[in-house]
Parts: structure tokens; C-alpha cells; sequence
């Protein structure tokens, strides 16, 4: 009986852990009680969404809009919190299973997380701050399109899926150091946006 109630609550914790991550925000309580909430939007061509477009259409002799994919990321700090500064921030990417035009699950190409991004923004006690990060360039977007045009094993699979994880590295008032981590399931391929 022991064991069973021991694997139920593991799958309460795996299925809640995978609802955080679907939903694209954490909740960082520390060892001190401390609450800091966050959430990550994906944002393509200015428009909220998960559907991120890999290549730039021809709209009738007009270029279709095309861009970096941004990271929209909003902070809440509680009200009995300790001020916290960003210092750098790590955005990787992980494949996910993805199903091919025969429906076969088939797993897209690994991809080159950018450099560590550096900045400074304060964050302080009982306060909502909201900035805005590149996500995937330009550039990026393209490898994931010329992957799946030029390797023979992924030329059924018309939607590359991956999680984004963006790592925040924090250090609060008195010193301590605090890492943030919010994912997001994010579809890459050709989206029609004329």
C-alpha cells in the first residue's frame, strides 16, 4: 500500500512539474519563504503565440513580416521578498518529439543555444517587472529550416517541436545568488502570414 501511494504522489509531482512547464511559468519559493513568480510569452512577429515561423514567405511580390522570435518574461516578486538583480540569462533549446506527415514521431535537430545574455534589471520587493529578450534569432530559425529541407531523415517532418528554457541568474540584496528557470513548448515551421 506504501508503494502505491509513494507512485501516485511521483506522478502528481511528474504531472504538475509538466503542467508548469506547458504553461510556460514557475513559482520560486526559497528556503526563507520567499515568493517570486514567472512567466515566459513567446512572441513572433509581435503577436503572442507558440507557432514560430521559420521562413519568409513572398505575399504577392510583399516580403511576409519576419523576425526574431522574443521571450516576453514577467516577474512578480512578493511583498516579503528580498530585491533581486538580473545579471545574465541562458536560453537553450531541447527537441521534442514531433510527429511527421505520416505520423511518425520523429526528433529534430539539435540546435546551438546562443551566447549568455547579459543585462541589469532590478526587480524589486512587491513589484511586476516585464522585459523582453531574443528567444531564437533570425538565424536560428533558419538552421531548423535548412535541417529539415536538406537531411534526408526528417524531410517528412513539417513542425520541428522544442521546449525554450531560459535560465535567469539573480543575485538578491544581501548577496545570495537565485536562479529562475521558465520553459515554453514552442512549433517551428513555414506559417503562412499573408
Amino acid at each position: 500500500m506504501r508503494r502505491v501511494v509513494n507512485i501516485l504522489g511521483l506522478i502528481a509531482v511528474v504531472m504538475g512539474t509538466t503542467w508548469l512547464c506547458g504553461c510556460g511559468s514557475t513559482d520560486l519559493m526559497d528556503e526563507l519563504g520567499q515568493s517570486y513568480q514567472a512567466t515566459l510569452t513567446v512572441k513572433d512577429n509581435d503577436t503572442d503565440t507558440v507557432q514560430v515561423d521559420i521562413l519568409q514567405d513572398d505575399c504577392d511580390g510583399t516580403p511576409e513580416d519576419y523576425s526574431d522570435a522574443l521571450g516576453e518574461i514577467e516577474i512578480v516578486a512578493g511583498s516579503k521578498v528580498a530585491g533581486l538583480t538580473l545579471q545574465s540569462y541562458n536560453i537553450s533549446y531541447i527537441p521534442l518529439l514531433s510527429p511527421d506527415r505520416n505520423n511518425v514521431n520523429q526528433m529534430p535537430p539539435d540546435l546551438t543555444a546562443p551566447e549568455t545574455g547579459y543585462t541589469t534589471i532590478e526587480i524589486p520587493p512587491a513589484s511586476t517587472v516585464t522585459f523582453t529578450i531574443t528567444l531564437m534569432s533570425t538565424d536560428t530559425k533558419r538552421v531548423v529550416l535548412l535541417a529539415l529541407i536538406n537531411d534526408p531523415a526528417l524531410v517528412d517532418l513539417s513542425t520541428a517541436r522544442y521546449a525554450i528554457r531560459v535560465v535567469m541568474h539573480f543575485r538578491d540584496q544581501y548577496g545570495n545568488s537565485k536562479d529562475i528557470t521558465v520553459e515554453r513548448t514552442v512549433y517551428l515551421t513555414d506559417y503562412d502570414n499573408c
